[in-house]
Order: structure tokens, then sequence, then C-alpha cells
């Protein structure tokens, strides 16, 4: 038995021992996981793309432009070209982080402009009124065409007057700048995009706020609330409700339905009237000829509008009968490019503090005498 010792001992040492491969094993896993790690962080990291300079485009300089305009360093519409405006951004950029101000968006220019808690220069004013005394005017959108009592010219001298024209001249004195109107917008859909393109600070326009518009531009608050209304060929309409009562009649109002070519009441009406059919004209007078006619059986527009046609012709009642929708509202309102929260709060406050909310009724009653021309 004692003689077998020795061997049991031997046997038992090689197997405690570990072998070298195994050893060489341990090591590759443990390398094997710290680079894996490392790849991880790396990843983590955001992409950064090459230097961006004049003349590129994309999507990497539509984010390059995104960044900087909301850092207000840039006052141009977002292109994703990189033109020059975008270069002196950049340069300003540059110069006001230490960066070697050479315009060019190199890497570190691009990680300095995505890191968080980055704020652009501290101005004197937000840059969306900044830019507005930097111009040293206030442009406003109107539609090309007058529309009294908001925006007409007086004869006599042709300047422009109304409540509109009341309003935007209070708020460029309220800013004490000078004031512009850009008056080529054809339809009121094309004052709103007048706003969109940057080529006016704000629409005052006896714009509807609508939700379709209001994905493209920021509305104020109202200034002036008014019903919906019809007016409507009495005859036709008598033909229509075929001893009905007429409240009936128009609820299920299935005729043809004149309404102003690029304006909001073409959505109201699908929304209103359902099984009415849509006729656009180019302008008002153009509809109220056509329902004197009896070419369609209803306009659609607002109350203020629709009282003026009897207003301003009293025999038009022996034909035409004016009808408010009382469960509809109309709120007028002014727009605003999407990105100038700051203005939009001004022109509210501004709404505020002179207690400008108008009813339909309200305007009539001020600007009497320039529904009587």
């Amino acid at each position: 038995m004692v003689l077998h010792l020795p061997a049991v001992q031997k046997f038992s040492m090689t197997k405690i021992s570990p072998p070298r491969h195994w050893l060489w094993r341990m090591l590759l896993v443990a390398v094997l996981t710290i680079s894996c790690s490392l790849s991880q962080v790396v990843i983590s990291q955001p992409a950064l793309a090459s230097s961006l300079r004049l003349g590129n485009q994309g999507a990497s300089v539509e984010q390059l432009q995104t960044q900087l305009r909301s850092l207000g360093y840039l006052d141009s519409e977002i292109t994703g070209v990189y033109d020059e405006l975008t270069r002196q951004a950049i340069q300003t950029f540059q110069q006001d982080r230490g960066l070697p101000a050479d315009g060019i968006a190199g890497v570190e220019t691009q990680r300095q402009l995505t890191e968080k808690n980055i704020h652009g220069p501290r101005a004197m004013m937000p840059p969306d009124i900044q830019r507005i005394h930097d111009r040293g005017k206030l442009i406003v959108a109107l539609l090309g065409t007058d529309n009294p009592p908001f925006f007409m010219e007086e004869a006599n001298n042709n300047d422009p007057v109304g409540l509109d024209i009341k309003i935007a001249q209070g708020l460029a004195h309220a800013l004490d700048v000078d004031l512009e109107f850009n008056r080529s917008a054809e339809t009121f859909n094309e004052v709103v995009d007048k706003v969109y393109a940057l080529e006016a600070d704000i629409a005052i326009s006896k714009l509807s706020r609508t939700l379709s518009r209001a994905q493209r531009v920021r509305f104020s608050q109202p200034y002036v609330t008014m019903r919906q209304g019809l007016l409507v060929n009495r005859l036709q309409l008598a033909e229509q409700s075929e001893g009905n009562q007429v409240i009936e009649a128009i609820r299920n109002f299935n005729g043809n339905v004149g309404v102003i070519q690029g304006s909001s009441y073409g959505g109201f009406i699908k929304q209103k009237f359902p099984k009415a059919t849509i006729q656009e004209y180019p302008t008002w007078d153009d509809i109220v000829k056509a329902v004197v006619n009896g070419d369609i059986q209803a306009a659609y527009r607002d109350e203020l509008e629709v009282k003026k046609v009897i207003l301003k012709n009293p025999d038009a009642a022996l034909r035409l009968q004016t009808i408010a929708l009382t469960d509809t509202q109309d709120q007028i309102a002014m727009a605003l490019p999407w990105d100038s929260e700051n203005l939009q709060a001004f022109v509210n406050q501004y709404l505020d503090t002179f207690n400008l909310d108008y009813t339909a009724d309200d305007v009539l009653d001020e600007y009497a005498e320039y529904l009587q021309e």
C-alpha cells in the first residue's frame, strides 16, 4: 500500500495545476469583454458629420441650420443649403466659443453645437423681436384686396384704415419701429404663406384660426370672435324647405354654396354642411351676385360679411335672407412664424393691455362710416 502513495500524490498535483492554454483562454475572454465595453461607449456618442462648408447641402446641413436657428445665430429659413448666411452664423458661433472662426463646421464645431445646456449669445431681447428692431420696421402681411372695415384705403388720400390697420399701427408703435405692409397675397391662404416663408413678421388680415393653418404658423389669441353665417336666396330656400321649418332645411342643406377661393370657409363648409356642393369664387361680390341671380342657393362666410350685404343695400333683403349659425365660431387672429414664440407673447400682451376683443356687432358699430361708402 505504501508503494502506491507517491503515484497518487503525483496524479493529484497534475490535476490541480492548470494547463497553460487555459490561462490564455481566460486572458482572451477578459480582452474581449473590455473591447465590447469600449465599443458600447463609442456607439453611444452622437454621430457627427464630416466638415460642412459653403456649397454643401443635404440633411446634415439642415440639421446644422436647425441648431443654429434654435440658438439665435441663424435668422433665415432652413433650406438644407450651406449658404453665405449659414457660413456667417457658424463663424459667429465659433467666435463666441473661442474656436478658429473659419466659417467651416468641422467636427469640434458640430460637437459644441450639440452639447447639452448650450446657450446662444445673450442678446438685449429674443431673436424674433430683435430682428424687427435690427431692421427698423415691422412687416405685416395683408391681403391685396380691400376688405372693409378691416383694411381698406381712404378715398380722398389712399391712406390705409380699418381695424387691422389700427392694430398693426399700434404694434409698430409699441415696438418703436416703422410699419410696412406686404400686400402681394391674392388669397387668405397666401397671406399665411407669406408669414411661413418669413416674408413678413406677422399677418393681420382678418384671418380665421384653423387647424390646417396652425400646422404651419402660430396664431395669436383672437381679437374678433364671430359666428358663421349664410346669405340665402329666399325663393330657393322656400323651394328646398318644401313646407318644413327653415331651421330644419338649413341643417340638411344640400344645395350649391359659394365660398371665396383660398379662404377658410372651404374647410368650414365640409364640416357644417357635408351634403352641400361647394362653388369657389374669386371675390365675395361675385358670390353675392350669384346668390341674387339664383346661380347658387347660398353664400357662406362670417356673420359680419353677411350682415354687411343688407346694411349696404337694404333692398336686397327682399330677395335675400341672412342666417347666423349660433352653434359656430369664427375666431379672427394674427398669424406669426411658427418659431416666433416671444413675438406671439408680445402680441397677446398688447391685445390684453388694450382690451381688443370684438364681436361682429362691435366692429360694425365702430366702423359703420366705412360701410356706407
